[in-house]
């Protein structure tokens, strides 16, 4: 199951966010924003994994740029532009984006849109309307 919450992001100020969260929704999880339109200024998607990882994204079947930052434990560890896959799709043709360290979550959001994005702050939520992991 997923759900929608508010996080606030160091710099940055409050996102909306879908939920994702690895154990309760698995084509979700695998297929993110794939076919979807990019999000909307100031809204995302965040992805929670089961345990802490390298865990890395790629951009098949999508519409435009996003921008991810890479979470561990709240904590903002880095941050990565990725550009959509222009090849067929496949699992050997799109590039990988991998996180400088273990990760627990990502939150993707529209190019440039963790523009004032402080790494080393620490996210929030600001109301939890999703479910527990």
């Amino acid at each position: 199951m997923s759900g929608a919450d508010d996080i606030g992001v160091p710099g940055i100020g409050i996102i909306h966010v879908h939920v994702v969260r690895q154990n309760q929704d698995a084509a979700a999880f695998r297929y993110g924003l794939s076919g979807q339109a990019v999000p909307e200024p100031g809204s995302g998607m965040l992805f929670v994994f089961r345990q802490r990882g390298r865990y890395s994204f790629w951009m098949p079947d999508m519409t435009g740029r996003v921008d991810i930052a890479w979470i561990d434990t709240g904590r903002i560890i880095g941050m990565s532009s990725m550009f959509p896959c222009v090849g067929s799709g496949t699992d050997t043709s799109c590039p990988r984006w991998h996180p400088p360290g273990a990760i627990d979550a990502a939150l993707e959001v529209s190019a440039g849109g963790l523009r004032g994005l402080r790494l080393d702050g620490y996210l929030f939520v600001a109301s939890v309307t999703s479910s527990p992991p």
